[in-house]
């Protein structure tokens, strides 16, 4: 207690965080600019100059005779040094974030987001510091305990709800370090991974998940609310129909071996009833259907597609894709691609059982 925390930081100086990422006072400027980074662009309640305090402080206690030097109270991190922090007088929204960053116990926005955004900042610091060492975790040996900080970490965005973009996270991460290592595409594949396990241990489907995670988002709250809708319709009649029809038009696409990628579907080379219904539907409803995909109303975008099944079977029945009119042939598989694009924006429907 004779000693205040702040003319503590200087000794965090001398002592390793890792050998190889710099001193554990390398670690607390990371992440103040992180931090701030962080609540900044995701979190705006967030009291900038608390923030700041708390993080340089996090790792003070570490430098104390209860801690220090690997004794037996190091599971203390953080606790200590936020009841230090209430006892010298440092504001209690401070001495929360310094208990609550390292914490077990999943911090929340309500009341706490300088907590949220510290534990956020720490635990990706660590992931990231680990993969740019290459102690990455295989199988059963995981030295940093990196696996736990990926848990954790998505745990108190997924319940937090905060739409981080990871990828631009991790590269902002990687600064921090002032090194060139490509590692981000294996840190997002982690996280990505780390997602999976996440929403297996929550019960959603296999298949459901391989769906989700087959269209590219690094948002992982995304990934949950649509994983987890998607599971909610999977016995419904309608969606196994509604599946059915996507990997229909993914696997005429797949074999069609045409050098069409584009949705670009020419009006006026539409020949039958039946591809100009289905054509003048998608334009009528693909404003709609972006705003409800904005808002994240996936039930009302998957409510939607179901409506254009008899549409859509009625193109299969009547219209020949594959026509021997080069153009016409061209143009009936941009409509196709053109009706991926809405399914695809939600699920990669092929890999739903």
């Amino acid at each position: 207690m004779k000693i205040r925390l702040e003319d503590r930081i200087e000794e965090l100086k001398g002592v390793t965080w890792q050998e190889g990422l710099g001193t554990l006072y390398d670690k607390s400027q990371r992440l103040i600019k992180l931090s701030k980074y962080i609540a900044e662009k995701y979190v705006p309640d967030v009291d900038l100059a608390l923030l700041e305090k708390a993080a340089k402080l996090c790792k003070v206690d570490l430098m104390t005779n209860m801690i220090k030097d690997g004794k037996e109270f190091t599971t203390l991190e953080g606790l200590y040094g936020s009841i230090l922090a209430e006892k010298q007088g440092v504001e209690h929204l401070v001495s929360l974030a310094i208990k609550g960053h390292s914490s077990l116990v999943i911090p929340t926005l309500v009341g706490e987001p300088e907590t949220v955004v510290l534990a956020i900042t720490d635990r990706i610091d660590t992931i990231v510091g680990a993969f740019l060492l290459g102690k990455i975790p295989t199988g059963s040996k995981d030295p940093l305990g990196i696996k736990r900080a990926g848990n954790e970490l998505i745990d108190i965005i997924i319940k937090n709800s905060i739409s981080l973009q990871i990828k631009e996270l991790i590269e902002k991460s990687i600064e921090g370090y002032m090194k060139q290592a490509e590692v981000k595409e294996r840190i997002l594949e982690f996280f990505i991974q780390r997602g999976r396990k996440y929403l297996e241990d929550e019960g959603i489907r296999y298949d459901i998940i391989d769906a989700v995670i087959g269209v590219p988002n690094d948002d992982l709250v995304d990934l949950y609310i649509r994983a987890n809708m998607l599971n909610g319709l999977k016995a419904k009649m309608e969606f196994g129909t509604l599946a059915t029809l996507a990997k229909r038009v993914r696997n005429i696409l797949e074999s069609s071996k045409s050098k069409i990628q584009s949705p670009k579907c020419k009006k006026e080379l539409l020949k039958e009833q039946e591809e100009i219904e289905l054509y003048e539907r998608l334009i009528a409803g693909e404003k709609d259907f972006e705003a409800y995909l904005n808002k994240r109303k996936y039930n009302k975008t998957v409510d939607w597609l179901i409506t254009l099944a008899p549409v859509i079977n009625n193109f299969f029945d009547k219209v020949l894709v594959m026509a021997p009119e080069v153009e016409l042939r061209e143009n009936r598989i941009a409509l196709l691609h053109y009706l991926h694009s809405f399914f695809y924006k939600i699920a990669d429907f092929s890999k739903i059982g």
